[in-house]
């Protein structure tokens, strides 16, 4: 039986089960609705055929049309993408989807053209990736390289976030003398984590990075999410306090600025906005008359 065609409860647990395998695959909280959005926009352009009853040539004709939409974003489109993988692929693992070229569609066939410069900017940084010595990922395993690509800017992380993770990636490969990470499952992943805390001597909030990174990288790259890791020794240095400025220390460098440096570090600590949110503002902020300098809030 078609879901459309179920009861209401069988329609219902249909969704829930699918947000239960996104968030297996950590697919962040905000975006499971949009995924649901995506998979219901696929059946409503195929109303007289059932799920499981879809081939790669329709899906694939599909993905062929929805890309070819002028006002479609890249990340939506990928989005898309990622939405019908999992859903075919994990969820109702239909067999054609082992064979289904999914990182085709997720690198190549973007709602952009091959030339423009979002993408032709993506292939050089690759390029130049696989020729850095360090980044070994991208050396040894230069389509693995790709997908973490596709994977971390799909739910659009942070730039620091992709570096960090492609950091600890690439760390815990040289811990194991650079194996498939294909051939490295939990006890490789608990002894990385043991290394970090006695020989490296990390902080807990290290370690827990570098958890946050492989956990990501077996998910949504390898697609091979991990289970149980087992008990594995946690860092228990304690986390460094920063050095808090006083009032007076704070007046007293607020004096040393002018202009628009003033006006930036008056918004930081005002605000509580890091450094990039603030530099990146786009579009003006909604300052309040009371809070702006020289009123006082009275009509």
């Amino acid at each position: 039986m078609d879901i459309r065609e179920a009861p209401d409860p069988r329609i219902g647990q249909f969704w829930t089960n699918y947000a239960d395998l996104l968030k297996r695959f950590h697919v962040p909280p905000k975006a499971i609705p949009w995924y649901r959005r995506h998979v219901e926009g696929f059946m409503s352009d195929h109303p007289e055929v059932r799920l499981r009853s879809h081939t790669a040539e329709t899906v694939e004709y599909w993905l062929e049309r929805i890309g070819r939409q002028p006002n479609i974003n890249a990340w939506q489109y990928r989005q898309k993408v990622d939405a019908l993988r999992l859903l075919f692929g994990h969820f109702l693992r239909r067999p054609w989807s082992s064979g289904f070229d999914w990182d085709r569609w997720l690198n190549g066939m973007r709602a952009l053209e091959s030339d423009h410069a979002t993408i032709a900017r993506t292939y050089e940084m690759i390029d130049k990736a696989v020729e850095d010595p360090k980044n070994h990922l991208a050396k040894a395993h230069p389509d693995l390289y790709r997908r973490f690509l596709v994977a971390i800017r799909l739910p659009d992380y942070s730039t620091n976030t992709e570096k960090s993770y492609l950091g600890w990636i690439n760390r815990y490969l040289r811990f194991h003398n650079n194996r498939h990470p294909c051939d490295c499952n939990e006890p490789e992943v608990a002894s990385f984590l043991e290394h970090l805390t006695l020989q490296r001597k990390v902080a807990g909030a290290t370690q827990s990075q570098a958890l946050n990174a492989l956990v990501f990288f077996y998910a949504h790259v390898l697609e091979r999410p991990l289970g149980k890791i087992g008990p594995f020794k946690r860092s228990k240095k304690p986390r460094r306090i920063p050095t808090v400025l006083s009032a007076r220390e704070i007046n007293s460098l607020f004096m040393q600025l002018t202009g628009v440096n003033r006006l930036i570090m008056h918004l930081m600590y005002g605000t509580g906005m890091r450094v990039m949110e603030c530099v990146r503002q786009g579009t003006p902020l909604a300052i309040p008359v009371s809070c702006q300098p020289g009123c006082t809030g009275s009509p």
